[in-house]
């Protein structure tokens, strides 16, 4: 399976869409950089968890996480 094909389940959009809006609903309590680095440090120990105890560590949680992260970043930069 390619990448493309692995971000286009819909588990992904699902990070994607819960990334971006952690980073959006922290905005107002943390600085900018601050809301990410904790959305994507918290995607990252959720996904070590399921590594271990869970559905397995993966990847494209990561990937999908990240890019929820950085649209959130752009459009935030951009109001």
């Amino acid at each position: 399976m390619t990448f493309i094909e692995r971000m286009q389940q819909e588990d992904k959009a699902q990070h994607i869409i819960c990334a971006f809006m952690v980073v959006v609903m922290l905005q107002p309590l943390l600085p900018m950089l601050w809301a990410c680095f904790v959305v994507f440090a918290v995607g990252l120990v959720k996904e070590a968890w399921d590594g271990s105890m869970g559905t397995g560590f993966c990847w494209y949680d990561i990937a999908a996480n990240t890019m929820g992260v950085l649209f959130a970043l752009l459009l935030m930069a951009r109001v």
